[in-house]
C-alpha cells in the first residue's frame, strides 16, 4: 500500500503526467498495464498498486483450469483479507473461486497465514509460512472471504444475477453453513472487515466489499431489479448481519 501510484494527478488524460521517479504516465491506453518501456500504464485507471514482491507455494499447483479447482496441491490465491480479532495474531485470509461441475465437483479452500504484524509481512519459520487453518469452503463461487471472532464470511457470485453473502463457521474439523442466504450486490467480490478496534468505545463493525462488472446498459442479461448492474463499493452493518437467521 506504501507504493501506490498516481498515474493522473492534474486529472487531465489527455497530457501524460510525470511521475515521482521522473517516468511517464498514461491513462488512455486500454492494451498495456505496468511499466513497459519506462512509461506506467494502469488500463486507464488512475491509481494503481505495483507488485512489489510474491511469496511462491511449496507444493506443486494441483489446478489445471482457470474455473474449475482439485483437491490437492497448491491452491490457486484469487482473494484475501485480514483479520484482525486476535491483535496480537493477525491472518492473512486466503481462498480460492471456484466453479464446480459434475467432473470437476471440489468448491475450494480457504486458509490462515500467520502475520508479524512488527514487519507486516507473513510469519515464516526457515524462510516457509505454515497455514494455521485451512478448510474447504461449503459452496463454489466464492469470490471473497473474511473472518472475524471466528465467523467467516463469504461472497458469492451468480454472473450478472444478486449475488449473496454466506456465513460459517468451524463445527466438527470442518467449515458449515451459519444461517440462511443474504442477498447482496451483483458481481459481489472480496470482503474487508472494518473492526472499529482504533474508536475509543469500539466504533462501528462494518464488512465492506465491491462488484466486478463494469457497466453496460446494452448487456440483456443484466437486469436483476434487486441491485444496480455496475462497479458500487458497498458495506454490511455487521450487526445486522449476525442478527439474520
Amino acid at each position: 500500500m506504501r507504493s501506490l501510484l498516481d498515474l493522473n494527478p492534474d486529472q487531465n488524460a489527455s497530457v501524460d503526467d510525470t511521475t515521482l521517479d521522473g517516468l511517464k504516465s498514461n491513462v488512455r491506453d486500454e492494451t498495456q498495464i505496468g511499466r513497459q518501456n519506462n512509461v506506467y500504464y494502469g488500463y486507464t485507471y488512475r491509481y494503481v498498486m505495483p507488485q512489489v514482491a510474491s511469496y511462491k507455494f511449496v507444493s506443486a499447483q494441483g489446478n489445471s483450469s482457470a474455473g474449475t479447482c482439485a483437491a490437492t496441491g497448491a491452491p490457486k490465491a484469487s482473494y484475501i483479507s485480514v483479520d484482525r480479532s486476535a491483535s496480537a495474531a493477525p491472518a492473512l485470509i486466503m481462498g480460492e473461486y471456484c466453479d464446480s461441475d459434475d467432473a470437476h465437483p471440489e468448491k475450494g479452500r480457504v486458509g490462515a497465514l500467520p502475520i508479524d504484524d512488527a514487519t507486516g509481512l507473513l510469519r515464516s519459520t526457515n524462510g516457509v509460512v505454515s497455514a494455521t487453518g485451512a478448510f474447504y469452503l461449503p459452496r463454489d463461487l466464492t469470490q471473497g472471504a473474511a473472518r472475524y471472532n471466528g465467523m467467516y464470511y463469504f461472497n458469492r457470485s451468480w454472473t450478472t444475477h444478486s449475488g449473496s453473502l454466506r456465513r460459517a463457521t468451524v463445527s466438527g474439523g470442518r467449515l458449515v453453513d451459519y444461517g440462511a442466504n443474504i442477498t447482496n450486490a451483483v458481481g459481489p467480490e472480496d470482503l474487508s472487515f472494518e473492526h472499529g478496534q482504533g474508536v475509543p468505545g469500539g466504533g462501528t463493525q462494518y464488512l465492506w466489499s465491491l462488484t466486478e462488472h463494469r457497466m453496460d446498459s446494452t448487456d440483456p442479461t443484466c437486469t436483476d431489479p434487486g441491485s444496480p448492474c455496475g462497479r458500487v463499493i458497498y458495506a454490511h452493518r455487521v450487526t445486522d448481519i449476525l442478527a439474520r437467521p
